[in-house]
């Protein structure tokens, strides 16, 4: 499945969906996408067995469940916000991010190997026609038109999924993904750039079009040009608005941006 999980059928007609890290497991009815069809137990893979030549996972339970999804992604959102996924409470945690002024952060709470999933972000399904009036730290494009968006009364107290939680930054431990997942169906992840200790912050780069970026995205950006690719101020300011005032690709990365301005200040040094 996209992003890693697996679906085990079972003889007993109850199926086992395993995430990415093949140790936490939920046991219930399963359609062949991955998406669950009832009441799911909660269980933990503890070792492995052989039926009829067939591996499978020998499995403990947890003692929690999670309950029925809605009949759409969008409702399940909607009317199920707290119920918490199990391999994101293994595997991360939200507290204070240590970016200044960034308000809270995502962390995880376990060692992650680079290309890991680490994350999951779903949100209520939005058609999108044209350009989005404006950038959402909170919105995220999935497929086709459609972006997935958190509403402004859920924005503080969500937690279903957490990979709204990863603050944005031009050198990021992680990268958005796709996955498949067991109550919300195809949305958006988090996999690790590279092996991750606990207690590392994950975070992402927005990649906004810097046309519509915020003014703090804007900000971040001219910080990271001055402290790290080595213009001066002025030409940090004068290269964004550059990019800002053309029609660039609104899906090319930052990187490509960057080294842009890298490379016109270069020829503009040997000029002078």
């Amino acid at each position: 499945m996209l992003g890693g999980s697996w679906i085990i059928r079972s003889r007993e007609n109850k199926s086992v969906f395993l995430y990415p890290d093949l140790s936490t497991a939920l046991v219930g009815d399963f359609s062949s996408s991955g998406s669950l069809e009832s009441e799911a137990e909660v269980a933990e893979v503890v070792g492995i067995s052989s039926q009829g030549g067939i591996i499978t996972p020998v499995l403990r339970s947890l003692g929690s469940r999670i309950p029925v999804p809605e009949p759409s992604s969008s409702e399940t959102f909607l009317n199920q916000p707290f119920v918490k996924d199990p391999f994101e409470s293994l595997h991360v945690e939200v507290k204070q991010s240590l970016i200044p002024g960034a308000g809270e952060g995502l962390f995880t709470t376990r060692r992650i190997r680079a290309g890991q999933l680490i994350s999951f972000f779903a949100g209520v399904k939005v058609e999108v026609s044209g350009e989005l009036s404006e950038e959402s730290d909170y919105t995220i494009s999935l497929e086709n038109g459609v972006m997935l968006d958190i509403p402004p009364s859920l924005r503080s107290t969500y937690c279903g999924t957490l990979g709204h939680k990863a603050c944005h930054s031009f050198q990021p431990s992680a990268r958005y993904s796709y996955a498949d997942h067991p109550r919300f169906g195809r949305i958006r992840s988090i996999s690790a750039l590279h092996d991750m200790e606990p207690g590392e912050e994950v975070t992402t780069d927005y990649r906004y079009s810097l046309r519509k970026a915020p003014d703090w995205y804007r900000d971040c950006l001219l910080r990271y040009l001055v402290e790290h690719r080595e213009l001066s101020r002025m030409e940090a300011e004068a290269y964004i608005n550059d990019i800002a005032n053309t029609k660039e690709n609104q899906h090319s990365t930052i990187e490509d941006k960057i080294d842009h301005i890298s490379s016109a200040v270069d020829k503009t040094k040997l000029i002078t």
